[in-house]
C-alpha cells in the first residue's frame, strides 16, 4: 500500500526497489516516462510486472531475485517497444515464463528490442520466449536457461530474410549450464565480429562446430567445466585444436593453452594427460622428472601409477616430499 501511494515525481530518472512485498507493482510505474534506469531486486511475491515498454527514456532494466514472477506485460510493438533500451539483465527468476501471460505470436513478431546492445539472462529455467533483439552488439549471456529460449533467440534470426546476418555485430557470447550436445544449430558462422566466447559448465557438449574456423575476429576462448570438450581442446594434439588454433588467447579449465597467439605448452608437458584416469610408466628414469610428476598429480584427478620398475618406492618418497602424501591413489607395483 505504501508503494502504491508513493507516486514519485514524473521527472524521476532512476528507480530502485528492493524487497517489495506486494504481488504486483503500482500502475504509476508505466507513467514515469523520464526513467533512465529501473532496478527491481528480491521482490519475491510479485507475480507480474506492468508494461514498461512505453517508457521512452529507459536505457537499462535490471530484474533480479523475483521468485514468483511469471510474466511481464507488453503494451507497445515495433519501434515503440522499449525505444531506448540498451541493457536488459534478468537474473534468478525461476518462474518467469515469458513476455506476456499468454504468448501471442502476432505480437511476438512485432515487438522487438530495436536498440538493445546487451542481454544477460541467468537462472531463469522456465523462460521460453522473449522479443527479438536484432541489433545486439555488445554481449549475450545465457546461463541456466531452457533450450527453448536458446532456440527462440537464434533460430528465428537464422531463418530471417534480412540481408544483415543475425548477431553479426556481437562482441561477447557466453553459454553456461546448457544441456546441449552441439552448438551447430545456433549459427555461430554469423558471429563475424565476435571477440570473446565463454563456454562454462556445458557438461553434455561433445565438440565445437566447424564454423569456429570462420570466426576470424575471435580473440579469447574460455572453456571450463565441460569434460568432453576439455579433452578435445586441451592441447595442439587434440581433435578440435584445428578449429581454435587461430585464437590468440585460449584458456581451458583455468589453464592458458595459447597466449598472444603463441602456444604455451611444451611437447612433453604433462597436459597431454589432462583427462587421464590412469597413467602407466615403464622403464623410466624418474630422478630427473620427479617435479613434473608431482605437478601432474596435483593438477589431475586421482591417478594410478602401475607397473613401475625398481624406482617405484623412490618416486613415492619423492612425491611425498613435494606435499603429496602416500595414499591408496598412488599404487606402485614391482
Amino acid at each position: 500500500m505504501v508503494l502504491q501511494n508513493l507516486r514519485p515525481n514524473s521527472n524521476l530518472k532512476e528507480l530502485k526497489v528492493y524487497q517489495y512485498g506486494g504481488r504486483s507493482f503500482p500502475s504509476w510505474l508505466s507513467s514515469l516516462t523520464n526513467l533512465v534506469h529501473i532496478l527491481l531486486v528480491r521482490c519475491s511475491s510479485c507475480k507480474h510486472l506492468p508494461a514498461m515498454d512505453q517508457i521512452c527514456s529507459l536505457r537499462k532494466l535490471e530484474i533480479g531475485g523475483l521468485d514468483d514472477l511469471e510474466y511481464i506485460e507488453i503494451e507497445g510493438q515495433g519501434t515503440s517497444f522499449f525505444p531506448s533500451l540498451k541493457y536488459l539483465i534478468i537474473k534468478y527468476c525461476p518462474k518467469l515464463m515469458g513476455w506476456q501471460k499468454k504468448r501471442d505470436d502476432s505480437t511476438a513478431k512485432l515487438a522487438q528490442f530495436t536498440f538493445l546492445s546487451q542481454f544477460i539472462c541467468h537462472n531463469c529455467p522456465k523462460l521460453s520466449w522473449i522479443p527479438q533483439f536484432p541489433s545486439l552488439n555488445e554481449a549475450l549471456e545465457l546461463n541456466n536457461v531452457s533450450l527453448q529460449l536458446v532456440q527462440e533467440i537464434f533460430t528465428p534470426s537464422i531463418s530471417s530474410s534480412s540481408t544483415v546476418p543475425p548477431f553479426s555485430q556481437l562482441k561477447t557470447l557466453m553459454f553456461s549450464q546448457l544441456a546441449v550436445e552441439s552448438l551447430q544449430p545456433y549459427g555461430l558462422q554469423n558471429l563475424t565480429s565476435l571477440e570473446k566466447l565463454t563456454i562454462f559448465d556445458c557438461r553434455e557438449l561433445k565438440s565445437l562446430p566447424q564454423e569456429m574456423r570462420s570466426l576470424t575476429s575471435l580473440r579469447k576462448l574460455h572453456i571450463y567445466g565441460c569434460p568432453i570438450l576439455r579433452r578435445r581442446c586441451a592441447n595442439k594434439y587434440c581433435e578440435d585444436w584445428p578449429l581454435v588454433s587461430h585464437i590468440s588467447y585460449i584458456n581451458v579449465q583455468a589453464r592458458i593453452i595459447q597466449l598472444e597467439g603463441h602456444y604455451q605448452l611444451e611437447d612433453n608437458e604433462s597436459s597431454n594427460f589432462v583427462s587421464c584416469g590412469e597413467v602407466t610408466i615403464v622403464r623410466f628414469n624418474f630422478d630427473s622428472v620427479v617435479n613434473e610428476i608431482s605437478n601432474l598429480l596435483k593438477a589431475l584427478p586421482p591417478v594410478v601409477i602401475s607397473h613401475v620398475l625398481r624406482e617405484a618406492n623412490a618416486v613415492a618418497d619423492s612425491l611425498a616430499k613435494e606435499g603429496l602424501a602416500r595414499n591408496s591413489d598412488l599404487v606402485a607395483t614391482l
